[in-house]
């Protein structure tokens, strides 16, 4: 009996913490060269209902390093874009960041009834390796023919994976166009001097064509070339509608910054534009950034394709000087119109003094105590229950 009572004592001395988990834990960018930024994406699982993660760093690269959340398809865990910018002034060799994840709703570490401290964060690893040298590499992963009308140039979305340091690309496209049932081929357009993915990115290079189609469905088959090789080709239907049958309208739905930002760090400005037409739409970022009446600078992003009824977080990222109050005035663009704009204000601020500063690694010394007393109760009640048999 005094064996049992034991075992319960031993449960309440552990608090009962939610796992929470990352996948993938650990990331490595090769090739990587000063100026660049690379973004990685992982997801977080095992949250409570209205709980978000936070993110502590330390290491070489913890200043280069800015989290995004992701608004779709959180099923399988909350999606999140790490952003790495590297310096412009990082020498070659190899740097690491260590970054904590855990719940923004529960304290940094749960303390049992016994005082005994467990830590809820999960450990991720991030290494970067700086090179001095060039290194292109890059894969297409598939196309997407948009609809347009009549009189408008056809736009087709190259989706490059470009896994060197440097813009890459193919040399030259082909793009044959055929009636819908690719009976009959009605002509064949080509271009050159394209440009290219930039380096660690997943871009959608966009490459526009000259036709003279009416209304209708069309069979349109892309190929690109590099070096006199073919190395993809994919077709799909796309449809040509009337002159002025297309609806294009959009709407900036959320614009946010972070309320305080200490000085160093690289403050993330985020958009959530909606396509209100009935075609896709190519959208970007267009930010403003002011502090004490004085323009600092004007960001642009890169576009983004958003079907139709879907919503879309675009981004940008300024890095400052100074501290203050800044100013950030953003619009989105999209098939050369505009949305309202919106302003958000950030705070930056000098980076406190710690009087004691830990390092990360100290926040798993504390698991140690709990086996301690773990170990102390197994052995008194082996030696209990050995008195008591004799």
């Amino acid at each position: 009996m005094k064996g049992i009572t034991i075992t319960i004592l031993i449960c309440l001395l552990l608090p009962q913490v939610a796992a929470i988990g990352v996948s993938p834990p650990r990331f490595e960018i090769n090739y990587a060269i000063r100026g660049s930024t690379v973004e990685k994406e992982f997801r977080v699982s095992g949250l409570n209902s209205g709980e978000e993660p936070v993110f502590s760093v330390e290491g070489e690269a913890s200043g280069w390093l800015t989290f995004s959340i992701r608004e779709d398809n959180k099923e399988s865990g909350i999606p999140i874009v790490m952003s790495v910018h590297i310096p412009h002034d990082a020498k070659n060799g190899d740097y690491e960041a260590f970054i904590r994840v855990q719940p923004n709703s529960r304290p940094e570490d749960l303390q049992g009834d016994a005082g005994v401290n467990v830590l809820t964060g999960v450990r991720m690893e991030l290494t970067v390796h700086i090179i001095g040298e060039q290194h292109s590499e890059y894969k297409i992963t598939g196309i997407d023919i948009l609809n347009s009308e009549e009189k408008e140039n056809i736009t087709v979305l190259v989706a490059i994976k470009n896994l060197g340091n440097v813009e890459a690309g193919p040399d030259s496209v082909h793009f044959e166009i055929w009636d819908k049932d690719r009976n009959s081929m009605i002509s064949v357009l080509s271009k050159k001097r394209l440009n290219g993915a930039k380096p660690f990115r997943e871009d959608d290079l966009l490459i526009e064509f000259s036709h003279s189609l009416n209304a209708g469905q069309y069979w349109g088959q892309f190929s690109a070339i590099d070096e006199g090789v073919k190395v993809f080709e994919e077709g799909e239907i796309f449809e040509i509608l009337l002159e002025g049958d297309s609806n294009r309208s959009g709407t900036l739905t959320e614009f946010s910054v972070p309320g305080i930002v200490i000085l160093g760090e690289i403050i993330p400005v985020r958009a959530l534009f909606r396509n209100d037409g009935n075609i896709p739409v190519l959208a970007r970022l267009v930010t403003e950034i002011s502090r004490g009446g004085q323009i600092e600078a004007v960001i642009e992003s890169e576009s983004e394709k958003v079907l139709p009824g879907e919503e879309s977080w675009i981004s940008v990222y300024f890095s400052p000087d100074e501290p203050g109050d800044y100013h950030f005035s953003g619009h989105v663009i999209y098939d050369q119109k505009k949305t309202e704009t919106h302003t958000e204000s950030s705070l930056v601020v000098l980076k406190p003094e710690k009087e004691n500063p830990g390092s990360f690694s100290e926040g798993y010394g504390i698991l140690l105590f709990p086996a301690i007393v773990f170990l102390i109760f197994v052995v008194t009640g082996i030696m209990i229950w050995s008195r008591n048999k004799k």
